[in-house]
């Protein structure tokens, strides 16, 4: 009878090796397939394009980051005074961007934004005459930013 026990314990335990075995490569199995369909139809990143606003005939003053470099700064005097603000915008997400704006020299506006939205904050009155300039300031490359001062009602 005692040699009876320890062979069904043996027995029970190379049963339960060989289901262990059996489960492990059983459930090895389908992850690897399911890695691939997974993979194959996960969502792309967002496929909406950055796009930098056309010019207008009011607008006073723009910078423009495109392939890591700063271009377009645009600068004008006004020709009708009135309320202005500073539009900005950046592509990506997480990324923060700076601007600075200036009339006749001196700094008037200036602040941060992230990437991924558009900014708009007055920049106040404008004179006729008034020289106006943008600038992009904490530049992060390679991302692509712009900023532009419009009349208030062009916003």
């Amino acid at each position: 009878m005692r040699a009876a026990v320890p062979v069904a314990l043996i027995l029970a335990s190379l049963t339960l090796t060989a289901c262990a075995g059996g489960l492990a490569s059983s459930t090895s199995a389908p992850s690897s397939p399911a890695a691939t369909p997974s993979s194959a139809t996960s969502p792309s990143p967002s496929a909406t394009p950055f796009t930098f606003p056309d010019r207008t005939k009011d607008e006073l003053a723009r910078s423009e980051y495109r392939n890591g470099t700063v271009s377009g700064q645009v600068w004008h005097k006004a020709t009708k005074s009135g309320t202005y603000v500073v539009r900005a915008a950046c592509a990506g997400g997480g990324e923060v961007f700076g601007y600075e704006v200036r009339i006749n020299g001196r700094r008037i506006n200036s602040g941060e934004f992230d990437c991924g939205g558009t900014l708009q904050n007055t920049v106040g009155k404008v004179s006729v005459g008034d020289r106006i300039q943008v600038g992009l300031t904490k530049i992060v490359a390679p991302i692509e930013a712009w900023a532009i001062v419009v009349p208030e009602q062009d916003a």
